[in-house]
């Protein structure tokens, strides 16, 4: 009996040699480092049925501007799905609209959802029904902010679908194009694919797919345990989950460790972008009363070097001639890497094709649905904003997410087109970019064309020598010319962007004085913009 005691003791007390620790290390966590977070997920989404994902709900307090270092404190909250309005969705529960009520549905990605804002109504949502109530008081008008962060535009459809057709709308606002031509390639899901499929997939498959009754929770070790012992297999019924989950090793921000189809394809990006037009097709069929608006939504992106001068040709015998060639020369830069794996080290070239040839595409349906007596507009709102780059991040806090200022401007512009719609309202155009009128509005175009005197940039071009795309430097300047009888204007790389690195570039300006249909050139030679030099434009004596 003695003997069983000692035998006892002796357990007890290494028990205790093993517990005491444990618990010590579990008080210290515990009592003691409580200010330590750990992250709700590795997402930051809530899982949905049908979109896959929401974001968090809960009110988000601040934003960083990645370009500044600045900290924007911020109060922008959401519903209990995690979209930024403060209405809470029900798919069963028709909207009731008051007296004079017209409703807009807005949708995108985290741009449209209002990342960067400071409040819920410094959103683009919030500063459209700002202007549209603002100008007017026939109508009252509800604009409902259906944007959500990461979703493609087929994500965008469904949740419009979902959510957006108990609100019976007199228009649709399509903002979008970034997601759609980065998620495909530069985080490796591949043409049709939604942002986190790849990882998703990869559970779903791994765990409900592969095993009966799989567990809810299974550790590494007890897996690979199960990999190597049948004993283990025999006694716990359980079989091995394999690990089919590819890693981009170039991805070093994601947090759910960059989990890729490993078969997507730079040369998928034409695919990518049919997909991605299709999604814009079914918004439209889905709301066939309502009228609609599609927009491509602005980044920090080289405009200039993304689509040329071609918006700055609406209306010129010019116009068609830019889109085929921006149409051949995205599909030749394609085309001799299409067999390259996609991931953060070679998406590029893809995320310019989409988002430059998503913008054509989505055009050119629009022109398909007003042939068709649709009242569908299409706008690129990238080019609201100054083409150089250190005057646009003023207006971002990064590569894509608006800063308040942003916002007002593509709110106030969005709100125009729609009471000259509805009322006929001649709004105010005085803040938009003067060449680009014929794109934005046409209806202000030819009143100004009639007023203009002096310089009319018609073309100019950075680095032709080098095989750039035609016209990248009209935009510039139009800018620095447009009306004046003479102008000094600064050939500067750092302003205009290189279009060809490496190579030494020419620049060439052609331009027309008012009144007079003879057209002025000046050419320089390489290497033009570096250093920066000063050419001079002029007409008259």
């Amino acid at each position: 009996m003695s003997k069983f005691k000692s035998v006892l003791a002796i357990i007890l007390v290494n028990v205790l040699l093993v517990l005491l620790p444990l618990a010590a290390v579990e008080g210290y966590y515990r009592y003691f480092r409580d200010d330590l977070e750990v992250p709700a997920n590795a997402l930051w989404q809530r899982f949905q049925p049908y979109v896959m994902f929401t974001t968090v709900a809960q009110t988000y307090t601040g934003w960083s501007d990645t370009f500044t270092g600045e900290h924007i404190p911020a109060e922008v909250t959401t519903n209990s799905i995690g979209f930024r309005d403060d209405r809470e969705f029900d798919f069963s529960k028709p909207y009731e609209k008051g007296p004079k009520e017209k409703v807009v549905l807005f949708t995108g990605g985290s741009a449209a959802w209002g990342v960067g804002a400071t409040h819920g109504d410094t959103t683009i949502p919030g500063r459209m029904q700002h202007y549209l109530n603002e100008a007017q008081d026939e109508y009252n008008y509800t604009v409902v902010n259906l944007g959500m962060g990461s979703y493609i535009a087929y994500q965008q459809a469904i949740a419009l679908d979902l959510w957006g057709e108990s609100f019976d709308p007199e228009w649709v606002v399509v903002f979008d194009g970034f997601n759609d031509a980065s998620v495909g390639c530069g985080y490796a899901q591949g043409a049709m694919y939604p942002m986190y499929f790849a990882i998703m997939k990869s559970y779903i498959e791994g765990y409900l797919l592969n095993s009966t009754n799989p567990p809810f929770y299974r550790g590494e070790f007890f897996n690979e345990l199960l990999k190597h012992s049948h004993a283990v297999r025999k006694i716990s019924g359980e079989s091995y989950i394999e690990k089919n989950q590819a890693y981009d090793e170039n991805n070093t921000e994601a947090s759910y460790r960059g989990v890729i189809n490993p078969d997507a394809k730079v040369g998928d990006a034409p695919r990518m972008t049919e997909f991605y037009v299709k999604a814009q097709r079914t918004i439209a069929n889905r709301f066939a009363d309502a009228n609609v608006i599609f927009t491509t939504q602005p980044s920090t992106q080289q405009v200039n070097n993304l689509w040329s001068d071609y918006y700055h040709q609406a209306g010129t015998s010019l116009y068609l001639t830019r889109r085929e060639s921006l149409i051949k020369r995205y599909d030749e830069s394609i085309a001799p890497i299409a067999d390259q794996p996609c991931n953060k080290a070679t998406y590029n070239p893809v995320m310019y094709y989409v988002y430059a040839m998503g913008a054509l595409g989505v055009e050119a349906y629009v022109e398909e649905l007003r042939q068709g007596g649709r009242n569908a507009s299409y706008y690129n709102t990238s080019m609201l904003l100054p083409a150089g780059i250190p005057e646009r991040r003023n207006y971002f806090i990064d590569v894509v997410h608006l800063k308040d200022n942003g916002m007002d401007i593509v709110g106030r512009f969005l709100a125009g087109r729609i009471l000259r719609s509805d009322l006929g309202i001649e709004v105010p155009t005085d803040y938009l970019p003067h060449e680009l009128l014929g794109h934005f509005a046409p209806e202000a175009a030819t009143a100004s064309a009639e007023a203009l005197t002096g310089i009319n940039a018609v073309a100019a071009t950075y680095g032709a020598s080098c095989g750039a795309v035609p016209g990248n430097a009209t935009a510039s300047v139009a800018t620095d010319c447009l009306g004046k009888e003479q102008c000094e204007y600064s050939i500067d790389v750092y302003r205009l962007g290189d279009p060809a690195g490496g190579c030494s570039k020419d620049f060439k300006v052609d331009w027309q004085c008012t009144g007079d249909s003879e057209l002025h050139s000046l050419y320089v030679e390489d290497e033009a913009g570096y250093p920066a030099q000063t050419i001079q434009l002029v007409c008259g004596d």
